[in-house]
């Protein structure tokens, strides 16, 4: 494990700790001063590079706060009960709140804000609330509706307790330990819900069993990259500083999601696997079509950079639901598309754009409100549920959306965690149900355009032996 380093910049550093500051930060400066300043400005990539890229989730220069003798700055050994795991991320930010004294700040600096401002100059949005009066509110309507459902089932009231117990007890270990703890309660404890043989008008006639999502066909997979294919492009902003800061946040350039919710890849008949791999459709390992994305944090780390993360990584995910769409309605999929069918499509939008200049003064923007999806920002003593979607112009430009639609204070009354525990669990319910079952129409008519002699009775989801094995 590496050093951990903290957000909490109050009360004075004892001389110890000073020394042990300094003597860091001297170290970081001349590493800086050897292998990078002489090579190279901070905006021209050097030509033979001495230190070897980090992976996607350690540290970065951007990662470090600015050379100040600052609290922020104080190594603290990890956790001793996983002192062996093998990810150093576990144990590390992406960015730092703390503030430089200068007016400018050393160029390795970067703060949630400023993460936030270069993601909005890319066209990912965090509760922009101009775009909720273009076209979002109906939207995010739509996902409280998902989200607020009566279960009437009594699976989260008595989750609460020990949702509660496992937060506040791992919120100070490291990430890896805080979701593995959590999410033992929220994946693998069943779900009591309605047996669908048992009478509607009567509350104590009503049987209950006991189910778990994956017999439903929705499981989730820990710290799997998004693929490349489902992730909008950043690699060109016309910024030469918000294209190098980008090249520099590995979370955010290349998503990587704490905990990913889909279609599980085992649950499918061999047809509709073929149909998804064609199209893909296989976002992350082992599961289809993700719909839920969580980003997790320690305590120790401020909260905005799991919301940064969970921007980016919901974005990635509506654009493969988009594109999955796209296929559904007989359109091609981006990545299976010619260079002049891109053009075409460009000049399409292109045409439409000037004739909206002549009918109207500005360009007109759409939501599709057929691919949004939620995410999952925890970082104690809170968490915040997102819902994404996607926003065109009428010139076809993309705007990428994630938009606040509750909040939950993980601190001593037991109703938020209960909240919490029935928002997620309605939304994975969705996700297996209705969602799951429109995916599966959709899949017989790819399908069936695709592979004309194709039995659509061969494209459907079913129990398998993992299964079965309960």
């Amino acid at each position: 494990m590496g050093k951990r380093y903290y957000n909490d910049t109050t009360g004075p550093l004892s001389p110890l700790n000073d020394a042990i500051v300094i003597h860091q930060v001297n170290e970081l400066m001349l590493l800086l001063a050897y292998q990078v300043l002489p090579q190279s400005t901070p905006l021209d990539p050097q030509p033979n590079p001495t230190i070897s890229t980090p992976p996607s989730r350690s540290p970065s220069p951007l990662s470090l706060s600015p050379p100040k003798y600052h609290a922020s700055l104080i190594p603290t050994p990890a956790d001793g009960d996983h002192a062996q795991e093998s990810d150093s991320s576990d144990s590390h930010s992406e960015c730092s709140e703390a503030n430089s004294e200068s007016s400018e700040p050393p160029w390795w600096t970067m703060t949630v804000s400023k993460v936030r401002s270069n993601l909005a100059s890319k066209r990912f949005y965090y509760d922009d609330e101009d775009a909720l009066e273009r076209c979002g509110q109906e939207i995010k309507d739509r996902a409280l509706e998902i989200m607020r459902q009566q279960r009437l089932s009594p699976t989260s009231k008595a989750n609460a307790p020990s949702l509660k117990a496992a937060i506040k007890r791992y919120s100070s270990t490291t990430e890896r330990t805080l979701v593995n703890n959590v999410w033992c309660i929220l994946k693998q404890n069943p779900r009591n819900i309605i047996d669908e043989a048992s009478p509607k008008d009567d509350d104590k006639a009503m049987a209950w069993v006991k189910r778990a999502w994956e017999m439903d066909f929705v499981d989730c997979v820990f710290e799997s990259d998004l693929i490349k294919d489902s992730i909008p492009d950043t690699s060109y902003t016309g910024n030469e500083t918000t294209d190098a800061i980008f090249k520099d946040l590995p979370r955010i350039e290349q998503p990587r999601p704490d905990v990913t919710y889909g279609l599980w890849k085992e649950d499918l008949s061999s047809s509709l696997c073929a149909i998804f791999d064609t199209y893909h459709c296989d976002l992350a390992k082992g599961i289809y079509l993700p719909f839920f994305i969580v980003e997790v944090k320690t305590q120790d780390v401020v909260a905005g950079e799991a919301e940064n993360q969970c921007v980016r990584g919901g974005a990635s995910v509506v654009n493969a639901v988009h594109q999955w769409n796209r296929v559904a309605a007989g359109k091609t999929h981006f990545e299976d598309m010619t260079a002049k069918q891109k053009t075409d499509e460009r000049n399409e939008f292109a045409a439409a754009a000037e004739k909206a200049r002549q009918d109207h003064d500005t360009l007109r923007c759409s939501a599709d409100p057929n691919s949004f999806v939620f995410s999952l920002a925890l970082s104690p003593p809170t968490a915040t549920m997102h819902v994404h979607w996607r926003e065109v112009r009428e010139d076809g430009v993309e705007n990428w959306h994630a938009h606040t639609v509750d909040t939950y204070p993980l601190r001593l009354d037991l109703e938020p965690y209960e909240r919490l525990n029935m928002h997620m669990s309605n939304i994975l319910d969705w996700g297996c149900t209705k969602r799951r079952m429109e995916i599966e129409e959709q899949a017989k008519v790819v399908g069936k355009r695709k592979w004309p002699t194709l039995n659509e009775e061969d494209v459907y989801f079913a129990p398998n032996k993992r299964q079965k094995l309960k």
